[in-house]
């Protein structure tokens, strides 16, 4: 039977597009997973907003209840503690997406990813055992992003940071005509531009911006409604835009931004951002200045090394795996035989001398590749290496929220992916191995799943046994996928 999870967003085609798109990132992993997704929308919402409408999602009206469900998502600025708490009789788990920290909420994780948020600034506002995820990197990017960063980055580097084609998208409906403001700036740079312009179908001055186009000295395209972003953001050379989502889009792909602020929620992702030195910020789009955003564009046209910074910090703000992050926190938990409640989170840098205490351990030795006891530093460049290798999927074991275990996913050059799974010998006997290895079959049950026991190591061959893997060949094991 499929897990059930249920989204409650803001999907106003104006105002809450952000929210929706959040939401139907986390709703497509999910499926992908073998779950039933639902959302809990009005009709006019369900059919106004055309990503919505065309998700193929279940729809559940905001006066229908549901019955039951293993996971509730809500990422509504209008909605808080007394909502939720209203849901608990049907949500077995209540996650909450938020960006203001303003108010309290009754949920088991909140998850903010706004850049230099401060977990301590939820902590009033969430009950004790909530578990806070804040930061860029957990910012929800669609698996294009992740898919085309390899990509954009090479093309930078080979390009030697040239400035020559600049994107403009500002946002759904773009109410204060930036995108207006931005082509009058490019028209007042000298040296040529090829500029692509992003429109959706709902903005307003569409005929009047293509007529500044056709008088442009500059070679405008326009795109509208575009499926794949991802690619024509890593073909922009700059982009200029908004303080919103897109941010960690532009982030995740190296693309250095001019940035607008067209909403209070976004001054301090915008200002942050310009702290760190990835975007240039331009402030207020009410106060926004045509002939600064074109100096601007000249200086940097004129500067490699800025280009190639602001790239540079942008890239590591945010990697496009927020989504992957996250999911372990959204799973049921498995109960082991003893009552402890075993969930997966992902690996952390302050993990590693936790780690690197269990891999001394005699027992986890006695069974290892490598029977020696490895090297603090290299041990230690090898989790910051983990963390930033989109091949592998590092996770701490959890029992009752305390770390009891390490678990990982490995992408070989040969296409397998081969799970590695290590539980402190003080938790041996508990069970907990075979629950990370059922969670971790859920977490990717898209996938055939490897792993090499040896012939003596028979605790682990009945583990491994137990939660589906059967022997291919000599030490290998595989589970097949499940959906």
């Amino acid at each position: 039977m499929a897990y059930q999870a249920y989204f409650r967003c803001d999907a106003n085609s104006k105002i809450g597009s952000g929210h929706l798109m959040r939401c139907l990132t986390i709703a497509n992993s999910l499926r992908g997973l073998g779950w039933d997704c639902y959302f809990i929308s009005t009709f006019e919402n369900n059919n106004i907003h055309p990503a919505l409408k065309d998700s193929a999602f279940g729809f559940c009206d905001v006066d229908d209840t549901p019955q039951s469900a293993d996971l509730l998502v809500v990422d509504h600025y209008e909605l808080d503690i007394s909502y939720e708490s209203s849901c608990r009789e049907w949500a077995k788990k209540i996650v909450v997406i938020d960006d203001l920290a303003n108010r309290r909420h009754d949920c088991d994780v909140l998850i903010d990813t706004t850049f230099g948020r401060d977990l301590n600034d939820y902590k009033p506002l969430v009950p004790s055992v909530c578990a806070i995820l804040t930061g860029a990197q957990y910012a929800f990017l669609r698996p294009q992003f992740v898919q085309n960063r390899g990509t954009s980055l090479e093309r930078r580097r080979k390009n030697s940071y040239k400035l020559d084609r600049v994107l403009i998208y500002v946002s759904f409906t773009d109410p204060h005509d930036i995108t207006g403001k931005a082509l009058q700036a490019c028209d007042l740079v000298s040296d040529k531009l090829n500029i692509d312009v992003i429109l959706s179908q709902h903005h307003p001055d569409e005929n009047k911006l293509k007529q500044m186009a056709d008088k442009s000295e500059h070679q405008v395209t326009f795109h509208s409604d575009v499926s794949e972003m991802a690619v024509l953001m890593a073909q922009a050379d700059l982009a200029i835009g908004a303080g919103g989502t897109t941010s960690w889009e532009r982030c995740c792909l190296g693309v250095p931004t001019l940035l607008i602020e067209i909403a209070d929620n976004q001054k301090m992702v915008s200002k942050a951002l310009a702290k760190a030195r990835a975007v240039e910020n331009l402030g207020w789009h009410a106060a926004l200045d045509i002939q600064n955003i074109a100096d601007k564009i000249s200086e940097l046209k004129s500067d490699v090394d800025k280009v190639k910074s602001m790239s540079d910090k942008a890239q590591q703000i945010c990697d496009g795996r927020g989504v992957e992050r996250v999911l372990p926190n959204l799973m049921p938990q498995h109960g082991a035989k003893n009552g402890a409640k075993i969930s997966l989170r992902w690996l952390d840098l302050e993990d590693t001398d936790l780690i690197y205490d269990w891999q001394n351990q005699p027992e986890t030795r006695r069974y290892a590749r490598n029977a020696e006891v490895p090297n603090y530093d290299e041990h230690k460049n090898w989790i910051a290496q983990s963390l930033q290798n989109e091949k592998k999927w590092p996770y701490i074991v959890l029992a009752n929220g305390d770390p009891v275990g390490f678990a990982r996913l490995d992408l070989s050059d040969d296409g397998i992916y081969e799970v590695s799974l290590l539980i402190s010998q003080n938790h041996y006997g508990k069970g907990y191995a075979g629950k990370a290895l059922n969670l971790l079959s859920e977490l990717h049950s898209d996938k055939a799943l490897h792993a090499e026991v040896f012939d003596e190591n028979k605790a682990s061959i009945a583990v491994f046994s137990k939660a589906g893997y059967r022997q291919v060949k000599d030490t290998w094991y595989i589970k097949e996928t499940t959906h």
